[in-house]
């Protein structure tokens, strides 16, 4: 089979896990849906292939999909800020190190797949951070599915009990704003010009940062101020799923099930200090 038909097949596969999981309502359907089922098929024994090029244009489409959330505005109002800001990134440091801790210790995982297994972040950009590291990206997509799957289930559960009703809806990136065409290609193109030279100074994920800060001069400078299209995040995030599915080519069933059972008591912890911790941090931050 060529480059192109196994390329297709690939996609294929990956597109068809995305429609499934967002038909049965699962959280973050083209991340999880298109990774189960393209694992399913490498482990099957699938003839599965990615070009790089591909694979190169989802940090860029995430990084420039985040730098969205900045503004001038955005920017001039940091310093009203400080405790907000402090506290979150004490939390952030708590949970990394605590759970980091934890799967070393009782799970023996490497330091550098525990430190991104135990990130408390946007799915993407923990998985597209783990495939530019020494991680095993296979126990990080396993531990942040569960995290995500925890989080879902538990955290409105705990705002009810607690009695807080969370105002607005934050989606983070701009897709309520128009979208402009040339200001969405001029982004892009700075984004890959910048992860072009991010990843030749050998930037660590430099195609996802290099993406990010060019968006964020243009964003924060007023250069741009496009909305971002709902689609945008769709095919970043199938091809992060994918690469990350094609990766459990080979694996051992016995060993990938005796993975799943540390993950889930691992998140099982992290998602019930979180449960806690967010509510209250919503009710100090006044909805």
């Amino acid at each position: 089979m060529n480059v192109f038909l196994r390329t297709a097949l690939t996609l294929s596969i990956a597109v068809t896990g995305g429609l499934l999981f967002r038909a049965i309502g699962f959280p973050a359907p083209w991340l999880t849906g298109p990774t189960l089922v393209v694992a399913s098929a490498a482990v099957l024994g699938a003839p599965l292939l990615l070009p790089r090029p591909i694979v190169l244009a989802a940090p860029v489409l995430l990084g420039a999909t985040m730098s969205s959330t900045v503004s001038p505005d955005t920017l001039s109002h940091l310093a009203e800020w400080p405790l907000s800001l402090i506290g979150l990134g004490a939390s952030l440091a708590l949970v990394m190190w605590a759970c980091s801790l934890y799967l070393q210790r009782i799970h023996g995982f490497d330091p550098a797949t525990a430190r991104f297994a135990a990130v408390p972040g946007s799915l993407p950009l923990v998985l597209a951070l783990s495939m530019e590291s020494k991680a095993d990206v296979r126990q990080v997509a396993i531990a942040q599915t569960f995290r995500l799957a925890s989080l879902v289930v538990l955290l409105p559960i705990s705002f009810t009990l607690l009695g807080i009703v969370p105002e607005g809806g934050a989606a983070g990136v701009l897709l309520g704003r128009a979208v402009s065409v040339p200001d969405l290609a001029i982004l892009l193109a700075a984004g890959l010009g910048a992860g072009l030279l991010f990843a030749r100074l050998k930037v660590p994920a430099g195609y996802l940062f290099g993406a990010m800060c060019a968006g964020v001069l243009l964003y924060g400078s007023g250069a741009v101020k496009t909305g971002m299209p709902s689609w945008i995040l769709i095919p970043g995030s199938l091809i992060i799923a994918t690469v990350v599915g094609m990766s459990f080519a080979g694996v051992d069933v016995a060993l990938l099930q005796g993975g799943i059972t540390n993950k889930k008591e691992t998140w099982g912890l992290v998602s019930l200090g979180r449960v806690f911790l967010e509510p209250l941090w919503v009710f100090y931050r006044g909805g």
